[in-house]
């Protein structure tokens, strides 16, 4: 039985390591050094902390009230600014400020960062985007209330598609000097007219390379996280998406064969999958009963205290789950009752799905493939090992890599359906093989918590600047739930002292507890 359990295990890892081996950068854009674009809210976080009392409602308690620099977009440019050094292209951030004082705060704040402001507009009479935040004693969101309809009014498909554009055109003729953003820059839209452009702002000088990612935040609309998508997609940019909110992650849906990288908590996910169930007129799967629903608090700038909703434990039958009779030990049970919900997601075509548990740790999902050519090279690299005649220091190579050609195809056609109109209405692209989901779980690092607030967007940009920089999904991840841990143990959404480098020892002590398992889905 020993000897059984050991082979499985083997050959997951075997398995595992084969996909993971290499990030979607450097398959998509080998060798490049373009910036990272960041599309997203910039917002301006009011948060009150009370000092000795808890909260009371209809009373005033001590505290103190900080105002901060936030935004999911704007604190995961900040988190990359402060990770991804010279001679590497500084990363870019594509936002629009108001021209009223908590506007001004934020631009001052971001000229002092490392970042290309040269997609960072202002928008005359607009309010500038704001949240209030109270916080509980032990750190967590009480309460909060946001402003931020003006990013959903003035980041129009359009406008997104334009800021995008005016970024690929600089590329195309870079200079040999500083580009001083001015209102030739931009081509002019009902949009983006010339009274947005930031006033005098110097911007690094973008790379002649395309960007090695695209992250998207859930605060733009359905139809604009669509246009940035496309847009990237048709230039093989992968892209990262943050959902944000329970409410506001089901924008992505329209999205999701296009998205390389997503990353929900147990809401988020939950609430994706129920929204790509519904549009194909089938039910929501039956809730799980997580173990924690309340374990993830909304970073402040989202504007959600997020809460998962509470269930009988019943494994749909619609996507039961076959697994190897010793799977599932080494991870919470919360990620084997989330399986069948991330099942949803990466049929569309999503590749990765980064699921968030709090203080249970992180999970990296995806499909694999299952076919004759993987289990003949499993079985030979099993019965070499079981028998003693494996070479030493030899490897099995699997043959059959996540996606084939069959699937990309079926996805391109999908998408040049989409962007030229002809989709035909409810065609969603249609996975061609039985699938095998692989999880790759890493528990939380232990940290001395001051603040959640800022904790996922810094999981994102400590993933993504991995990523930009060639580390496996995988490592990226680890790299995130480091970066996360800094940003839990400061009041700043970003800490002042957050550096790539200093990732390095928790991220390694991240990836020592990783356990993998593998689903099968029917």
């Amino acid at each position: 039985m020993s000897s059984i359990k050991d082979s499985y295990s083997r050959r997951l890892r075997v398995f595992a390591s084969h996909i993971l081996s290499r990030s979607l950068v450097s398959e998509q854009n080998q060798g490049t050094t373009g910036s990272i674009i960041i599309l997203g809210a910039a917002v301006l976080d009011i948060q009150a902390v009370p000092e000795r009392y808890e909260l009371q409602r209809g009373s005033s308690v001590p505290g103190k009230v900080r105002q901060i620099p936030g935004g999911v977009g704007r604190n995961i440019a900040e988190c990359l600014s402060c990770m991804i050094k010279s001679p590497a292209p500084a990363p870019v951030l594509a936002t629009f400020l108001g021209d009223d004082a908590a506007g001004q705060a934020l631009l001052s704040h971001l000229r002092s960062l490392r970042l290309n402001l040269s997609l960072t507009l202002i928008k005359h009479g607009m309010p500038s985007p704001c949240v209030a935040v109270a916080f509980d004693k032990s750190g967590e969101v009480a309460a909060c209330v946001a402003d931020v309809a003006s990013i959903e009014q003035h980041f129009t498909p359009e406008a997104v598609i334009q800021l995008l554009s005016s970024h690929e055109l600089k590329i195309q003729a870079p200079s040999s000097s500083s580009v001083k953003v001015a209102t030739k820059d931009l081509p002019p839209t009902p949009s983006i007219g010339a009274d947005s452009i930031v006033p005098g702002a110097i911007a690094p000088l973008p790379s002649s390379a395309p960007p090695p990612l695209l992250v998207v935040e859930a605060n733009l609309t359905a139809e604009s996280v669509l246009a940035a998508c496309r847009w990237a997609h048709a230039r093989h940019v992968p892209i990262f998406m943050e959902p944000v909110s329970v409410p506001k992650a089901v924008r992505c849906v329209l999205s999701l064969h296009l998205i390389t990288y997503i990353k929900p908590n147990a809401g988020e996910l939950i609430s994706i999958a129920d929204a790509i169930r519904e549009q194909q007129g089938l039910p929501a799967l039956p809730r799980p009963q997580l173990s924690d629903p309340d374990h993830e608090p909304a970073p402040s700038s989202s504007g959600r205290p997020e809460h998962s909703e509470k269930g009988q434990a019943i494994m749909p039958s619609d996507h039961s789950i076959k697994m190897h009779k010793d799977a599932g030990l080494g991870i919470p049970s919360d990620i084997q009752q989330l399986v069948p919900f991330a099942g949803i997601l990466l049929s569309t075509g999503l590749r990765y799905i980064v699921l968030t548990l709090g203080g249970q740790g992180a999970a990296l999902m995806m499909m694999s493939q299952q076919d004759d050519r993987y289990h003949a090279a499993a079985v030979r690299e099993d019965n070499a090992l079981m028998s003693g005649n494996r070479t030493e220091g030899a490897t099995v190579q699997l043959l059959h890599p996540q996606q084939d050609d069959r699937y990309h195809a079926a996805a391109v056609r999908e998408d040049n359906a989409l962007m030229s109109g002809n989709r035909t209405e409810g065609a969603t692209v249609q996975l061609l093989h039985p699938q095998q989901m692989v999880v790759m779980y890493m528990k939380a690092l232990p940290a001395k918590v001051v603040s959640l607030s800022g904790a996922g967007d810094a999981l994102v940009g400590g993933m993504t600047a991995a990523l930009s920089m060639h580390y496996s999904a995988h490592e990226a991840l680890a790299h995130g739930m480091a970066a996360a841990k800094m940003a839990v143990q400061s009041e700043e959404n970003v800490p002042r002292n957050m550096d790539f480098d200093s990732l390095a020892e928790d991220a390694n002590a991240a990836l020592k507890t990783m356990k993998i398992e593998s689903f099968l889905l029917s």
